[in-house]
């Protein structure tokens, strides 16, 4: 069973500090993610435009680790009122908006967590309240909270690649299991079909199967290959009481068949198009498997590797006129992307019209 490859390990962080304070005026979460710049105020994730991304670079462009700030300081908190008012002593007492800094592994920058405290919290057991600690004891818990959140938070980060790498291994796994079994199942298929035009014992081997797979045509479509390889094998081996299907022999046979029979060869199967919108189909697959909406988002984010949303719909565009020959050609393929990624069904539709008018 594939594990979730969306985990994101600023998740785990909000729920660890929602545990540590239960009481919280809201938690802020500015972080990279492999789809980009992301945004997450209070559980709900936020659209940001372009001049939201260049502030939020900016914040995570920082050597510290953590610092204190007031609320109305902090662009998401802000409320455009005395902005640009003097700094007064007591405005330490007002730095309740704690800033942790975490370095990401995704582009080296660091991830922030604004987290905005009540004034009346205490920490660790202390037994003053926030507005009533100093500046050096309210160092000791940014330090301390940051470190605690930083191992959380890179222990998350590991356990995601132990979860990708995982996928990895399920993948490569189940993709042997069902090579496997298209091939029993093709050969199974073989021998009723062989059947049809001797009573002698099938054996085929190995290398010679694997030519028939990649011929990737229809039964029906393999029988004139099968009677000439019936002929051949009864040319060769006259007495025999088995029919041994070489590698050569297929070889032999395929070359002198006449091409128009293989016209969905393996050449659709190879191709780059071909591939792009089997990835994409698999990827909605795998999103419908954890309860996902399929869009071009996460689509893009169940690709492995992931890629952004905007490379998604950049591929379909500039391959559209194969994508739509391919959706006309195979119309029982790629139901999922057909129906929930816009580019694809709006391309399938025009597939469609163009058929019926022939």
């Amino acid at each position: 069973m594939l594990l979730n490859p969306t985990y994101n390990p600023i998740e785990s962080l909000k729920n660890k500090i929602q545990q540590l304070f239960p009481r919280l005026d809201s938690i802020i979460c500015l972080y990279k993610s492999p789809t980009g710049l992301s945004v997450d105020i209070d559980n709900q994730s936020l659209q940001i435009s372009q001049e939201e991304k260049i502030q939020i670079q900016k914040i995570r462009n920082t050597s510290s680790n953590y610092q204190w700030i007031r609320p109305e300081d902090f662009v998401y908190l802000s409320k455009n009122e005395n902005s640009n008012h003097q700094l007064q002593l007591m405005d330490e007492y007002n730095n309740r908006l704690l800033l942790i800094h975490l370095l990401s592994p995704n582009d080296q920058m660091k991830d922030t967590i604004a987290i905005c405290f009540p004034k009346d919290v205490t920490f660790f057991g202390m037994h003053k309240t926030l507005v009533n600690l100093s500046t050096d004891e309210k160092s000791i818990v940014g330090e301390l909270l940051q470190r605690t959140l930083y191992f959380d938070y890179m222990q998350s980060h590991n356990q995601k690649e132990e979860i990708t790498l995982l996928n990895h291994y399920y993948e490569v796994k189940n993709k042997t299991y069902d090579t496997n079994r298209i091939e029993n199942y093709i050969t199974t298929n073989f021998r009723l079909l062989f059947k049809k035009y001797t009573q002698k014992e099938i054996i085929f081997e190995k290398e010679a199967i694997d030519i028939l797979i990649d011929l990737n045509i229809s039964f029906l479509e393999t029988e004139p290959i099968f009677i000439k390889i019936v002929s051949l094998v009864n040319l060769i081996q006259p007495n025999s009481e088995q029919i041994i299907v070489t590698k050569a022999i297929v070889e032999t046979v395929c070359n002198f068949t006449d091409k128009s029979i293989l016209s969905t060869s393996s050449n659709d199967h190879y191709d780059k198009v071909y591939d792009l919108l089997e990835r994409y189909e698999d990827a909605a697959q795998k999103a419908v498997q954890y309860g996902e909406v399929i869009n071009g988002k996460i689509v893009a984010s169940y690709l492995s590797p992931s890629v952004s949303p905007p490379a998604v719909s950049d591929s379909i565009k500039k391959n559209q006129q194969k994508i739509q020959n391919y959706l006309q050609k195979f119309p029982s393929k790629w139901m999922l992307i057909r129906k929930s990624l816009k580019p694809i069904r709006e391309l399938d539709f025009s597939a469609s019209n163009r058929a019926k008018l022939g």
